[in-house]
């Protein structure tokens, strides 16, 4: 019984990593550090800053189903506590998902909109302050 949870316990610990790097490489592939760059989501560090908290996420979700799948104790509160905690994970997941996909799609509309504002050449007008013409050197009124 405990060499069965031992086994599952080594099978998801690989199948938790092999899922971090693909999901890691994914996030790299699709370009998400080129929607992040200059916001606090940026990487701080030594790179892949949100490509690689995410891998890490879907990799600790893989190590939860692992534990929930060697309950070994068989104490039936804990198995219980693990079950809501597990049943709970996926909405935490979703939001996050739902959260990173705002981002990049705000992130996206800004640059439209930005683009299609600057075709109307409002940067002279929107450079100073509105009253800032009617104001002297030391920023009172005249």
């Amino acid at each position: 019984m405990i060499l069965s949870a031992i086994v599952v316990l080594v099978v998801g610990y690989i199948v938790g990593r092999l899922l971090e790097a693909v999901v890691v490489r994914i996030l790299e592939g699709i370009g998400l550090s080129d929607y992040t760059g200059g916001t606090a989501l940026e990487s701080s560090g030594e790179g892949g800053g949100l490509e690689r908290a995410l891998g890490k996420i879907a990799a600790y979700y893989v190590y939860f189903i692992a534990i929930l799948a060697a309950d070994v104790l068989q104490i039936p509160i804990l198995s219980q506590l693990l079950q809501q905690i597990g049943a709970f994970i996926p909405v935490v997941i979703s939001a996050i998902v739902i959260l990173v996909l705002g981002f990049i799609v705000g992130r996206v509309i800004r640059d439209i909109i930005a683009d299609l504002i600057g075709g109307f050449n409002l940067g002279r007008y929107l450079r100073d302050p509105p009253l800032g013409r009617f104001a002297d050197q030391e920023g009172e009124f005249r």
